[in-house]
């Protein structure tokens, strides 16, 4: 199948939905379809499949420009990334795009990392929150399937837009980063114990929690510290952080390592002894950071929220959002009492059947398995 993957972000431009892009695009092509993937500025180009720049904005002119390489491709699916924020707050080419697929009998996918999000994302402005909202319900109607994560998603486009309700479908991401088939976390402690917690820094993963249970586990007498890996996105945070260490003597126990290359994110997670994960959002199918933690087989202790959901509820030890219940619980793994081993695999096994780029790859791949001339037809 040959499959065209608009993609508003791309490395070198490392976040979230380009991240996505690039791993859903390996896949797909690791699957034998192939691939060209269309983005702005200057993606890197890829050996697995083709990578096209359509331009420095998402303006007309890469409409157009996508509109022409989706022809020159034989494209018999086209799948857009989608966020409200990444097409640039007056772009219609999110909208213009997929309809343009479906009158050339093209299948056009969705994949939505967030809609109807703007009041949540503190757009102050009443106009441009209606513009955005607007925005989403045209782009989101032009589209032949809308893959969503998570049920949350799932609501809240349902509730907008009632009419999509047959053309929702859950598929869920996966990590950001995968270690290889051959890399395999093993509980090896060798002096202090390493924590580890993966994901941007920002309030939402309420850090202070992990590094109060640190605090706990140093007095109760385990020697250990605390590695946060990935992006500071809120400057101010990662400050208060740090004087909240300092403050209790930890100091020189809390890293924040920032970003890293993929394959040193790998090394850090598989010398850990456990993570911890605490973020507002729970344990639930859109958390790319927990999954990460999953997909390299770490036991893992959680604070328990009300979004979380199975199977996560079965991979991590869910206990309360509290600075004791984390330090316990981390003690009763460090010290034997529970087992590591286990809950490691119990991860990797959970995550490896249900959240792998494979089998991601497969389900997008599915939504562009209607025969050509009957989507033409249908188009007429």
């Amino acid at each position: 199948m040959n499959v065209a993957l608009v993609a508003p972000r791309f490395p070198p431009c490392f976040d979230g939905v380009g991240d996505h892009a690039a791993h859903l695009a390996e896949a797909l092509a690791r699957a034998g379809h192939t691939v060209t993937v269309l983005s702005e500025g200057r993606p890197l180009p890829q050996s697995a499949y083709r990578v096209q720049s359509v331009g420095d904005a998402w303006s007309t002119r890469a409409v157009r420009e996508v509109h022409r390489a989706v022809g020159a491709c034989g494209a018999d699916l086209l799948v857009v990334e989608y966020t409200p924020f990444n097409f640039g707050a007056a772009s219609m080419a999110p909208a213009v795009l997929p309809r343009m697929a479906r009158a050339r009998g093209i299948r056009a996918a969705l994949i939505v990392h967030e809609a109807f999000h703007a009041e949540r994302a503190g757009i102050r402005s009443l106009a441009k929150r209606r513009f955005l909202e607007a925005r989403d319900r045209l782009v989101l109607a032009g589209a032949d399937a809308v893959c969503i994560a998570n049920d949350a998603l799932r609501e809240r486009i349902v509730h907008e837009l009632p009419a999509l309700l047959s053309r929702v479908v859950t598929v869920p991401i996966a990590a950001n980063i995968e270690p290889s088939p051959s890399q395999k976390w093993l509980p090896q402690t060798r002096g202090r114990v390493r924590l580890v917690t993966f994901g941007v820094v920002a309030r939402r993963r309420r850090l202070e929690l992990q590094i109060r249970a640190l605090e706990a586990l140093v007095r109760g007498g385990v020697d250990a510290e605390l590695r946060v890996v990935g992006r500071v996105f809120d400057r101010e945070y990662a400050e208060a952080c740090r004087r909240l260490a300092a403050e209790l003597g930890m100091g020189a126990r809390v890293y924040l390592l920032g970003t890293l290359p993929g394959e040193e994110v790998s090394a850090e997670l598989l010398a850990a002894d456990l993570a911890l994960h605490t973020a507002e959002e729970g344990s639930i199918p859109s958390s790319g950071a927990l999954l990460c933690l999953m997909a390299h087989g770490l036991p893992i202790v959680a604070a328990a929220t009300v979004h979380d959901v199975a199977p996560f509820t079965l991979a991590v030890r869910g206990v309360a959002a509290q600075a004791p219940a984390l330090a316990a619980t981390a003690a009763d793994f460090l010290r034997g009492a529970l087992d590591r081993a286990a809950a490691g695999a119990r991860c990797r096994e959970i995550y490896e059947s249900n959240y792998a780029w494979r089998e991601i790859a497969e389900r997008v791949a599915a939504l562009g398995a209607t025969p050509r001339s009957v989507r033409y037809a249908a188009g007429l």
